[in-house]
């Protein structure tokens, strides 16, 4: 039996518009595709049902300093994964996300915004923070999107706000039926916490629903 990588081409799509906009030079799709397959031939993988891959792509070596390299290092790393509970608690984060940032929208290694909130999230017995932008309105998670439900519609924010296309998110709304009503509107923490179901969706988590938020009950739909 093979281990197979899923959704890896919207990956691959996703990681060339964020080299876009940053002006990065990396190796084209076939070539990562090829050491991705290869990291997964390996034998110690084989036999785990659930993992992860994590495609990094640098400008290569340079000096000490904020000055790019003169190339491109890429690193592929596989790590075992374990399924998330059925529903989760998160809360609303402290820490506001700049939709006007140039790096918006783009899946780079710039994490500590997201450990800290995380890191605050879990001590509160949480396991997501949710951002807001500084419009107040929702953004996403600190590696999830959001998604909720108001009167049978289900509702998730537009890029505009400064959130990060999530792989899982794109997936999610492709294969929405079309007799559920959908749509990408702005809303605010107040009008998430009067949602009739909030979910998340990552590439780990595939679609949890949110049972709290902050102290605010949710019944877990589906």
């Amino acid at each position: 039996d093979s281990v197979k990588a899923v959704l890896l081409e919207s990956l691959l799509k996703r990681l060339h518009k964020s080299a876009v906009i940053l002006d990065l030079s990396i190796p084209d799709s076939d070539y990562i595709e090829s050491a991705v397959l290869e990291v997964l031939s390996q034998f110690e993988i084989k036999n785990e049902l659930l993992g992860r891959v994590r495609i990094t792509v640098s400008s290569g070596t340079g000096e000490l300093g904020s000055a790019r390299g003169d190339g491109w290092t890429l690193v592929v790393v596989w790590a075992t994964s374990r399924p998330w509970p059925k529903s989760a608690k998160v809360v609303i984060s402290d820490i506001v996300r700049n939709e006007r940032s140039p790096l918006a929208g783009a899946k780079t290694t710039s994490y500590a915004e997201n450990v800290l909130a995380l890191a605050r999230a879990k001590k509160l017995g949480a396991s997501e923070a949710i951002f807001l932008n500084l419009k107040g309105n929702v953004c996403e998670g600190t590696g999830s999107n959001v998604f909720m439900v108001k009167n049978g519609v289900v509702i998730t924010p537009p890029l505009s706000d400064g959130l990060l296309a999530g792989i899982t998110r794109d997936a999610v709304i492709e294969a929405m039926p079309v007799s559920i009503r959908f749509s990408e509107l702005s809303f605010t923490r107040p009008e998430l916490m009067d949602a009739d179901e909030v979910f998340l969706t990552s590439s780990t988590r595939d679609i949890q629903p949110i049972e709290q938020i902050d102290d605010k009950q949710f019944k877990s739909g589906p």
